[in-house]
Parts: structure tokens; C-alpha cells; sequence
């Protein structure tokens, strides 16, 4: 399943967020309730594990972009039924960026933090409609996620 849906805007500032758009949008119930599976509902306080994947670029003196992907697999010893994945891609204009905001700089951290929201709600609102109620993650500093994903490659 993909969500093509694009928003425009308009801004001002040293930052400003041309475009946003759903790349992919997947969602599979792989652990049916039943006798086997004892799942009826998910717990609000539902402990599970998923993977954050940042891709960004754009050539010096053009707008750069950001695509923020989100994977969450099935895990049966937690009672987490689905498997879900979900990337934004959203493309941004910078001008003149506060002191101390390199461009890569603003592409591992601020571009992330701002795509994160959308991911989030869209993972929620996939997960909904498998009617073991909603997967929702946790609020969660991202670039620092990122960050310590990057040192654990290295």
C-alpha cells in the first residue's frame, strides 16, 4: 500500500519545508488472534523493538532533502502482531542558517525530528486498523537515536 500525498507550503525563515510526501506505507497482521494466539488487544503499555533509517542529500545551493523510514517487525514473546513500515520524504530550503546549524548538520538532526511526527502518526493509524487497537511509538529524540544507531555500525 502507498500514500502518495503531497503538502505544499509556504514560509519564511532560515528554513523552509517545500514539500512532504508518504513514499511507502505497509502494514501486515501476521499474528491473527485465536486459540494459538491469546492476543486480543494490544496493552497500552506495550513493549517493543523498531528500526529508524535516515537517507538525506541534496547539492550545495539547492534544496535538500530528508526520507525518514520506520520498520517494526512481529514479535511474538512481546505480543506485538504487526509488521509495519512507513518512510517520509519531505524536501527543504535553506537560507541563511543560524550560527553553529551546518547543512549536514541540519539534515541529521533537524530534518529527522521534524519528518518523525508524520511517521509516528502513520504507524498508529496503519496499525488501527487491524482492530488489535493501535502500535503507537514512543515520542523519542531521533537524531540521538540516529546518532547511537551510527556508532553501534562503527
Amino acid at each position: 500500500m502507498t500514500n502518495m500525498s503531497t503538502v505544499k507550503t509556504r514560509g519564511t525563515g532560515h528554513i523552509r519545508l517545500l514539500g512532504l510526501s508518504c513514499s511507502k506505507a505497509s502494514f501486515e497482521q501476521v499474528l491473527l488472534p485465536g486459540k494459538d494466539n491469546p492476543i486480543q488487544r494490544l496493552p497500552p503499555d506495550l513493549s517493543f523493538q523498531f528500526s529508524v533509517g535516515l537517507r538525506c542529500g541534496g547539492e550545495e545551493g539547492q534544496p535538500v532533502f530528508a526520507e525518514l523510514s520506520v520498520e517494526v517487525e512481529p514479535d511474538e514473546d512481546v505480543g506485538q502482531p504487526y509488521r509495519v513500515a512507513v518512510t517520509y520524504f519531505g524536501e527543504f530550503q535553506l537560507g541563511n542558517l543560524p550560527k553553529g546549524l551546518s547543512r549536514e548538520g541540519f539534515m541529521r538532526n533537524n530534518a529527522a525530528a521534524i519528518l518523525f511526527p508524520y511517521v509516528r502518526a502513520a504507524v498508529a493509524d496503519l496499525t488501527n486498523r487491524g482492530g488489535l487497537g493501535p502500535l503507537i511509538l514512543p515520542p523519542l529524540n531521533v537524531a540521538a537515536l540516529l546518532s547511537k544507531e551510527a556508532k553501534k555500525r562503527t
